[in-house]
């Protein structure tokens, strides 16, 4: 029974009965503490005001009808004693008096039982008693809702009671039940918060297992079916985080062991003859390049603790290290930020100088601001750009779109894996798009405050 009531389904089961019940409870306590509705009552005189003065307020609806000689009803009054004591108070023949009750439950009986039940202060004493048309028309008695018709020449006045779905009793009865479920919703949705929110950290730890080895472990913990979400989910960050583990040091012992050949060459090529020198120098030193670059790649930390720096600083400094193009720089004096200042230097080199290989004769314009909470560095260069389906592919680890391996435009496709990798240990994200009418921008986020 325990563990049933820590799963989901014993969780919300709980909160829907206590609702539930809650709503129950309400309900019949605002139906026992207020009084039950009134009986809609009318007076004789009241209807008789109305027939005279045409104005029936809020409670009497008043109309005109051209009728015949006899009202439409029936030739028998179904209220006779209503019908003698309004002619009595207008002063008319019963003939011009139609009286109808508004409903089948108020004939008959009721209206003998109301007459019986006079309001105190009717008869006075020692006076002679008046008749039962004077009664009606003069007295406080009530009776339960009917319709008049006078006649007043060829016309017809008609008089009821105004028709309202809601009565006050019904308002204040659901004004009741609103206020009630207004305080329920308060508990209601704490509770609700409560019992998502190991849910809620499970999402927002499974999303940060895309960053790599350096995300956290996910938490295990609340209702049962989570826990065994969780449980299954940290075993495959562990198996990823292994197998991340094992390519890299796959790549870091391949590209170590080429430098010993790529070492033994150079030194022969030393004592080899001018033209062969020409011709076997440039493809050595990029594959010196290349080698170096897996190295970089493979020897990622597996975390940095992380310092107050300045990213203007950093973004100028880069620029001044790309000798052979134009980078104009956009950015405030300096904006402090928290990160490693090697893994950001790395991640500048690369992207500016992806960007003077690839960005045409045009110069590269660097824009640094900051945008909120975070820092946004805007790259564009004035080259052809790539396609549009693989803007995206070209931030993963050796995917190349130009495929030349020419000393100028060569490379194993690393340069942009790299920089995306430093992105996302500072907690931010890359981006690439094509700029019109042509030229490739760089999007880089990073958040401020880390560390």
């Amino acid at each position: 029974m325990i563990v049933w009531l820590r799963s989901i389904t014993g969780q919300v089961f709980g909160l829907a009965l206590v609702c539930v019940l809650t709503t129950l409870g309400v309900g019949l306590f605002v139906t026992v503490i207020m009084p039950p509705p009134p009986q809609a009552s009318m007076r004789v005189r009241d209807v008789a005001q109305a027939v005279k003065t045409g104005q029936g307020g809020a409670e009497l609806a008043i109309r005109t009808m051209s009728m015949p000689a006899v009202a439409p009803q029936t030739t028998a009054q179904p209220a006779p004693i209503i019908a003698e004591g309004l002619a009595h108070a207008l002063d008319l023949d019963l003939a011009d008096v139609r009286v109808t009750m508004k409903s089948n439950e108020s004939r008959g009986s009721g209206t003998n039982l109301t007459i019986l039940n006079l309001p105190p202060g009717t008869l006075m004493a020692g006076a002679p008693p008046p008749s039962v048309a004077e009664l009606v028309a003069t007295s406080d008695i009530t009776f339960p809702p009917f319709q008049a018709a006078v006649r007043r020449g060829s016309e017809w006045v008609v008089v009821a009671p105004t028709s309202s779905y809601l009565s006050v009793w019904h308002m204040k009865l659901g004004l009741a039940f609103l206020a009630a479920a207004t305080i329920l919703a308060i508990p209601t949705l704490w509770l609700a918060r409560i019992f998502t929110r190991p849910l809620r950290k499970l999402a927002a730890a499974a999303e940060a297992i895309d960053s790599g080895p350096n995300a956290p472990s996910l938490p295990i913990g609340g209702p049962t079916e989570i826990r065994t979400a969780a449980t299954a989910l940290r075993a495959m960050q562990e198996r990823l985080n292994a197998n991340l583990e094992q390519r890299t040091q796959m790549l870091f012992a391949i590209a170590h062991d080429l430098r010993t050949p790529l070492t033994s060459l150079k030194l022969r090529l030393e004592g080899a003859g001018p033209g062969l020198k020409r011709v076997m120098g440039p493809e050595i030193l990029r594959m010196q390049a290349m080698i170096d670059q897996l190295l970089q790649f493979a020897a990622r930390p597996a975390s940095k603790s992380f310092e107050t720096l300045d990213l203007a600083g950093l973004v100028r400094q880069a620029a001044d290290r790309q000798p052979n193009c134009t980078i104009v720089v956009h950015s405030p004096e300096v904006l402090i930020f928290s990160g490693d200042p090697l893994d950001l230097s790395r991640l500048l080199d690369n992207v500016f100088s992806n960007a003077a290989k690839f960005g045409g004769p045009g110069p590269v314009h660097v824009h640094l601001d900051q945008t909120g909470a975070q820092a946004r560095l805007v790259v564009r260069d004035a080259g052809p750009g790539m396609p549009d389906d693989q803007l995206t592919d070209v931030l993963e680890p050796f995917v190349r779109i130009e495929r030349s391996r020419s000393a100028e435009t060569g490379g194993v496709g690393l340069g942009l894996a790299l920089a995306k990798a430093v992105v996302e240990r500072h907690g931010g994200w890359i981006s690439l798009s094509n700029a019109k009418p042509h030229g490739l921008i760089v999007s880089i986020h990073l958040p401020l405050g880390r560390g």
